[in-house]
């Protein structure tokens, strides 16, 4: 068992998204009381040269603005075009290896768990106080642009998702 939570490598740091925080917060700390391992799976990686540049330079920052604890992190690309397929294929045998190295050997059961995950539908998914339903998903934008785009073309893609 382990838990993986994605982060968009440019997500703002000094101004992470409430949701990725709320989100860490909820399963991690609520749900899983700790005991489940976590895995931050940094996206967007794929003009980090070398792969994973964005997430050494900002580590330390990252995790002190969002107070995750995580067991690692892994810079991936999900291009999967002839230009980054050797970034992607590194980034499928590094997050294998994390989960390989970092799952629970045998299943975590929590104690009335069946309560705890009625209470945390019931909580954040079905009455969600704080959440207009028709707020648009802030990192929208930042997902994935097209195959076969070039890198350069990130700024006008982006303009499709806004």
């Amino acid at each position: 068992m382990i838990f993986i939570l994605f982060y968009f490598a440019f997500e703002k740091i000094d101004n992470p998204s409430q949701q990725t925080t709320q989100y860490y917060h909820s399963i991690v700390h609520d749900l899983c009381e700790d005991h489940v391992p976590c895995i931050l799976v940094i996206t967007r990686c794929e003009d980090d040269y070398p792969l994973g540049a964005w997430w050494e330079e900002n580590k330390g920052r990252l995790l002190e603005k969002l107070q995750f604890y995580v067991k690692d992190a892994v810079a991936v690309t999900a291009l999967k075009d002839e230009e980054s397929l050797n970034d992607y294929n590194q980034s499928r045998k590094n997050l294998i290896a994390a989960i390989q190295k970092y799952a629970l050997k045998d299943p975590w059961r929590a104690k009335e768990f069946k309560q705890k995950l009625s209470s945390f539908f019931s909580n954040r998914i079905i009455h969600r106080p704080n959440v207009s339903p028709r707020q648009p998903e802030p990192l929208w934008k930042y997902l994935q642009r097209p195959m076969g785009a070039p890198p350069s073309a990130k700024r006008i893609w982006s303009s499709w998702f806004s």
